[in-house]
């Protein structure tokens, strides 16, 4: 039945050559075993030219083969999406201490599972844990996203004054409460979708929208990135629009390691 209810709901979002029953296999294996691996995006400031921060991006370590949708799909057929979450930000955090130099003290940036942030004791565990760290993380919610005030007053926990864990709106400019949501989160950051940013040089709407969302943000002191910046044209207009930072293959693609810095050329080309 569970592989049934797997097949039905996965289409195109699971491969389809693969054995439905290898991947749950793989799957209780990633969990059981924890192989994961976690790759890291730059994150670029543009009053600086470098590299400020990473978000980090879940994979899988061999034999496990699942991509991050497929193992998502199968979290939610299997109600383990509260575990995964868990297991992949404990996971993130405890590497960043494990390996601190090689994030030269840089932030990292945690993507959230929608409705499933922790809970009081699994909070409790994180802020004992990582006291000393907290600095060190964004955590990302998704912009229309079914964040409960009650899910949203234990991450604010982290978040509770200058020097501590900050939020980041993922994706925005996707939902369809823009202004609420944003209102309500009270980020330190906005990330704009890259649907937002592709062939902004050429279209009037996406730019004067990134534009608005920029001008907003910083009137509230709020930084904006732009999420998915992969041509030169996209950079030069996110930047002649004010943003603040930027994330994208144009100014670094995720590796395992993070990396120490841009390229010369891009960031000559950034200046």
């Amino acid at each position: 039945m569970y592989l049934n209810r797997l097949r039905a709901n996965s289409e195109g979002l699971i491969r389809k050559e693969q054995n439905i029953s290898g991947l749950y296999s793989a799957y209780e294996q990633l969990m059981e075993q924890k192989l994961f691996q976690y790759y890291y995006q730059p994150i670029v400031d543009v009053r600086t030219n470098s590299i400020c921060a990473y978000e980090a991006l879940m994979r899988t370590a061999p034999p496990i083969k699942l991509n991050p949708m497929e193992i998502l799909t199968i979290a939610r057929e299997a109600g383990q999406l509260y575990e995964l979450n868990k297991t992949v930000i404990f996971g993130i955090m405890d590497r960043y201490v494990s390996e601190n130099d090689a994030f030269r003290g840089r932030k990292v940036f945690i993507n959230t599972i929608p409705g499933y942030l922790l809970d009081d004791a699994d909070l409790s565990a994180l802020i004992e844990r990582f006291q000393d760290h907290l600095d060190c993380f964004v955590f990302e919610l998704l912009e229309d996203s079914p964040t409960s005030d009650e899910e949203l007053a234990r991450l604010k926990q982290l978040c509770k004054s200058d020097g501590q864990a900050q939020i980041a709106i993922d994706d925005y400019g996707t939902g369809h409460s823009n202004i609420i949501n944003l209102l309500r989160y009270a980020p330190q950051i906005i990330k704009i979708d890259r649907g937002l940013i592709i062939g902004i040089e050429s279209d009037h709407n996406r730019r004067l929208f990134v534009q608005n969302t920029i001008d907003f943000a910083h009137q509230n002191g709020i930084k904006a990135l732009a999420e998915g910046v992969e041509t030169l044209e996209e950079l030069n207009t996110v930047i002649e629009c004010g943003i603040d930072l930027i994330q994208g293959y144009y100014t670094g693609r995720p590796s395992e390691q993070p990396l120490a810095d841009i390229s010369d050329e891009v960031r000559n080309r950034m200046i």
